[in-house]
């Protein structure tokens, strides 16, 4: 099985904390850069270190937060074949991620848009009165260059 750094570990468990339903956990769990270590790890390695995971009395949040990201990584995996290879009651979220992961696709990849907006620009027709002696500012607030029309 592939490693995981601390890093991997403490995202996994903010994501627990953070999450509200089974499906946001879910989402979150896919949606870590751990997600994907996991991921290249074969069901033979992860159902295993599930069942390890899951028959600990003491549990902490970073331990319970692994086991929800192991199991992510089984069902995600074991969707093709049907039925999952690990009993996902286990988790008080498990039946629920399972159900849902079993009728839905979801996306596993994650893109970013960055919008592109063309800059303002302002055009001012005529001149300021001769009697004004202030700035006039521009949205960005720098002072605007009159010109005359004819320049």
């Amino acid at each position: 099985m592939n490693k995981l750094s601390k890093y991997h570990l403490w995202e996994f468990a903010q994501v627990l904390v953070l999450a509200n339903t089974p499906i946001s956990l879910l989402n979150g769990m896919i949606q870590c850069a751990g997600m994907e270590q996991l991921r290249k790890s074969s069901p033979a390695d992860l159902v295993p270190y599930y069942d390890q995971i899951t028959a600990r009395a003491r549990r902490t949040e970073v331990v319970v937060a692994l086991a929800y990201a192991v199991l992510c990584a089984i069902l995600l995996k074991a969707r093709d074949t049907g039925r999952p290879p690990v009993d996902p009651s286990r988790l008080l979220w498990g039946n629920a991620i399972s159900k849902y992961l079993a009728q839905t696709t979801v996306s596993t990849q994650s893109f970013t848009i960055e919008p592109q907006f063309a800059a303002a620009t302002v055009q001012v027709v005529g001149s300021p009165s001769s009697e004004f002696t202030g700035q006039v500012l521009g949205a960005d607030g720098r002072p605007m260059i009159w010109r005359e029309a004819n320049d």
